[in-house]
């Protein structure tokens, strides 16, 4: 658990970066157009929405990694590149319907929702699986928690 609240904190600077991403741009490339900083600035902060489910989640995939539990989240990623493929195309260009498009603002949207699931499926995965479960809750493994939040320092950029 130190581990995700580790994790968490470092959450934090990360969400300032994405919020000021507009100002950032012009900033660094001045010869950028206010339109285009715009976007950026537009397309980072409803990025927020999956910033901390997909911080939760990388961070449970290195503890399950430390307890040599790797198939599961594999699989559960992969499905979610699709799946996230799929929910971008609805939410952005409308499913083929310019009437439900969200455009420039759907990208983002897609993502927290196929994060967010994401994130529930790898929780019931963890709670349904005696060995993760057991891990989770006994003090046997608590020394692998706390190794492990040096290394959940990397999960917030990765």
């Amino acid at each position: 658990m130190t581990l995700v609240w580790t994790t968490l904190l470092l959450v934090v600077p990360t969400g300032v970066l994405w919020w000021f991403t507009g100002s950032l741009v012009q900033l660094f490339s001045p010869d950028t157009s206010e339109v285009v900083a715009g976007y950026a600035a537009t397309f980072a902060r409803w990025s927020l929405l999956w910033l901390l489910p997909a911080t939760v989640f990388n961070a449970l995939c290195v503890w399950m990694e430390a307890v040599e539990v790797v198939v599961p989240q594999t699989i559960i990623s992969v499905v979610f590149v699709l799946v996230n493929f799929g929910l971008n195309y609805l939410f952005v260009f409308g499913g083929g319907s310019d009437h439900y498009a969200l455009g420039l603002i759907g990208s983002p949207l897609a993502t927290a929702v196929s994060k967010l699931l994401q994130l529930v499926v790898l929780l019931a995965v963890v709670y349904l699986t005696p060995i993760l479960r057991r891990c989770w809750t006994r003090e046997y493994c608590a020394h692998t928690r706390r190794s492990l939040c040096v290394l959940s320092l990397l999960c917030v950029f990765v």
